[in-house]
């Protein structure tokens, strides 16, 4: 079987979408909605049917981006934050954190929020210019976590 070929069995529906959106509500949920063929929905209508006309069968979904030649795209890795630009992101946004970003360090301040310049405090004491850099450099993550010592020590004497 070539790389690019999908072994498909007797349980699968198979069908091409095109993303129309997706959304994520703190009581709905998330919600991902493709636009598809009129052939390819009446295959889930009979699921439907089978069922009472009712909707909410469990489905397993295996999705692959294709490209303009009509081939599965590679997935950029990039795009996804990672783990110490989540961390350095919540960090920011956190009361605690900015103060101790204002006294710890004298960088600009004029114009920017404490979110603003908490995130500035990160970059500069990590020697990088982006967050996203936390993730992919060893120096840089090893400045983060002693960022992160020094912060735990200020939390300490601070009760």
């Amino acid at each position: 079987m070539a790389s690019n070929e999908i072994e498909v069995n007797i349980h699968t529906i198979s069908f091409e979408a095109q993303m129309a959106g997706w959304s994520q509500t703190h009581n709905g949920g998330c919600k991902l909605t493709l636009w598809l063929n009129e052939e390819d929905l009446d295959k889930f209508k009979l699921m439907t049917v089978k069922k009472g006309n009712c909707a909410g069968q469990r489905l397993m979904c295996v999705v692959v981006e294709i490209g303009d030649d009509e081939q599965p795209k590679p997935q950029d890795r990039d795009r996804r934050p990672g783990a110490l630009l989540q961390s350095s992101i919540m960090l920011a946004k956190d009361e605690h954190f900015q103060k101790f970003a204002l006294e710890y360090d004298d960088g600009p301040m004029v114009g920017l929020s404490a979110e603003e310049h908490a995130a500035n405090c990160i970059r500069r004491f990590c020697r990088v210019d982006s967050r996203k850099e936390l993730d992919g450099s060893a120096d840089a993550k090893a400045l983060f976590a002693r960022l992160m010592a020094i912060y735990r020590e200020w939390q300490a004497e601070a009760g």
